[in-house]
């Protein structure tokens, strides 16, 4: 009895095999009737068209009519890299590509089986792409401690604008921006005058240019200065105070000056000196340093600054003539940058140990 279960049960395992077996190699149709899988192509694609625009094709074409028609397959290649698009719609635009260069297209149907029709071809030649157009428009304008990038663009497509510069540490620095406004700008931080590199990038095409730019400057705010130190002043003989006083050499007022001390016959010992402490530390791009109107004793005046009141740097050094000479400005490029300003004379002309300064004006690129 053990034996004949054992028999029927193998014929079971049998005979299920070769159901599944059969399954594998056929499938019915809508009727029922048992049939061979699909392994019949698609038509082709027929009646493809292209148009051009800045740095793309649009391909039009009309399907098979193939009820088990599933999607078109468009191969082709953009610098020397293929590419394959999928869609199940009858048109298409690509874009990126960077040449007006020949491209070829193959378009092949595809149907729910994975069957492929043979492949249809047709070659386009994309239009200009818009970083062509931007580019001839780029402007670098010196801004305020930085240099602004303007540009239009009239393509409507997407370009990528990059600024590559040197940092005050040295270090290469890349800014970059994304537009398809039709005018655009963005700005890059820059501490002294240097070549940048301008950039427009679309697709895997770049063109580029270096400019030369020395940043703007303006007036550094002197509100927050203090007077930390100073050789002498005269603080009473001077229209009773409201003159003389170191303060009065950065209150922006030329009709008032510093003056070192002389009341009661009182003779400074060279060098004279003003040291200001900034309120905050601050890079300082220019300064001016105007003489008392119709005094002419300062000879050399020496400009330091210093992060600690401590330890001063030298940053540049003013001469001033014998004959004229009322007022004399530096340029710092790079900026210097400190907390204490220093204004040493360490002489004066024709044995006058005396200094006047009716005002000392900054400017810069950067507060911190």
């Amino acid at each position: 009895m053990s034996n004949f279960k054992n028999t029927i049960n193998m014929k079971h395992i049998i005979y299920s095999l070769a159901l599944a077996s059969i399954a594998l190699f056929s499938c019915k149709d809508d009727s029922g009737i048992t049939a061979e899988k699909d392994s019949l192509p698609p038509g082709k694609i027929s009646n493809i068209s292209s148009t051009s625009d800045f740095g793309e094709i649009a391909l039009k074409w009309t399907v098979p009519s193939d009820e088990d028609f599933s999607h078109t397959l468009v191969v082709y290649t953009n610098n020397g890299k293929s590419d394959t698009l999928k869609t199940k719609s009858s048109s298409i635009t690509i874009d990126g590509f960077g040449a007006e260069s020949p491209v070829e297209f193959s378009l092949i149907a595809v149907d729910r089986a994975g069957n492929k029709s043979a492949a249809e071809l047709i070659t386009a030649t994309p239009g200009a792409p818009p970083c062509n157009s931007v580019f001839g428009s780029i402007e670098a304008k010196p801004d305020y401690g930085a240099a602004t990038i303007v540009w239009t663009n009239t393509t409507g497509k997407v370009v990528r604008i990059s600024v590559k510069h040197i940092d005050d540490n040295a270090v290469e620095q890349i800014s970059s921006k994304n537009s398809d406004k039709a005018v655009d700008s963005f700005s890059v931080a820059l501490l002294n005058a240097q070549n940048i590199r301008i950039a427009v990038i679309y697709g895997t095409t770049e063109l580029s240019k270096d400019e030369y730019i020395v940043p703007l400057r303006r007036p550094i705010n002197k509100n927050m200065w203090t007077v930390d130190s100073f050789s002498s002043e005269e603080a009473t003989g001077e229209n009773n105070g409201n003159n003389g006083r170191a303060i009065h050499a950065i209150d922006g007022n030329f009709d008032t000056f510093w003056h070192t001390q002389w009341k009661n016959s009182y003779s400074p010992t060279l060098p004279n000196y003003l040291v200001y402490n900034l309120g905050k530390r601050s890079d300082i791009s220019w300064i001016k340093v105007t003489q008392r109107n119709g005094n002419k004793s300062l000879q050399t005046v020496e400009i330091l600054m210093s992060n600690d009141n401590v330890t001063f740097t030298l940053a540049g050094t003013l001469n001033f003539p014998d004959a004229g000479g009322g007022a004399q400005e530096i340029a710092f490029d790079p900026p210097e940058g400190g907390l204490y300003l220093k204004i040493n004379m360490p002489n004066s002309r024709h044995g006058d140990r005396h200094s006047f300064i009716a005002e000392i004006e900054v400017q810069g690129l950067r507060d911190y």
